[in-house]
C-alpha cells in the first residue's frame, strides 16, 4: 500500500512538472508572438503600436535582452530618450556581450547631451572590442561636441 501511495505521489509530481513546463513553453511562445507582431509595426515605423506589443512580450518574459533593446530603440526613435534609457540599460545589464546594446545606450546619452556618459559607454565597449576605429571616432566626435579632447 505504501508503495502505491509513493507511486501515485510520484506520478502526480511528474504530471505537475510536465504541466508547468508546457505552460512555460506556451507562455514563451506567446511572448515570441507578441514580439514578432511588434516587429511588423516597428518595420512600418508605427513605433507606438510596436511598443505596446513589445511590452506584452516583456510582461511574459521580462528577462529578454532583445525585447528590452527593441523597446529602447523604438522609444528613442520617438524621441522619448528618458524612457528609452531605462530599457537600454536593462538590455545591456542582461547581456553585456552585445555591442549593439552599448551603441544604442551611447546614442541615447548623446541625444540627451550626456556626452560624458556616452563616452564612458563607448570606452566600456572598447574594453570588450579593443582597437575598433569606429568607436574611437565616436568618442572623438563626442569630445568635439563638448569642445574638449583627451590628452
Amino acid at each position: 500500500m505504501k508503495l502505491l501511495v509513493y507511486g501515485l505521489a510520484f506520478v502526480f509530481t511528474v504530471h505537475l512538472v510536465v504541466a508547468q513546463k508546457k505552460k512555460e513553453e506556451k507562455d514563451f511562445s506567446q511572448a515570441e508572438y507578441y514580439f514578432a507582431e511588434g516587429m511588423k509595426f516597428f518595420i512600418l515605423e508605427s513605433y507606438s503600436k510596436a511598443i505596446d506589443l513589445f511590452q506584452r512580450s516583456l510582461e511574459i518574459n521580462p528577462e529578454s535582452s532583445g525585447t528590452n533593446y527593441t523597446i529602447a530603440d523604438a522609444l528613442a526613435r520617438l524621441g522619448r530618450y528618458d524612457d528609452a534609457l531605462k530599457y537600454a540599460e536593462k538590455a545591456l545589464k542582461l547581456d553585456e556581450s552585445n555591442k549593439y546594446f552599448y551603441v544604442l545606450l551611447a546614442q541615447i546619452y548623446e541625444r540627451q547631451k550626456k556626452y560624458n556618459a556616452a563616452v564612458k559607454v563607448y570606452q566600456d565597449l572598447l574594453k570588450k572590442i579593443p582597437l575598433n576605429e569606429e568607436y574611437n571616432f565616436e568618442i572623438a566626435g563626442l569630445f568635439e561636441q563638448q569642445s574638449k579632447y583627451e590628452d
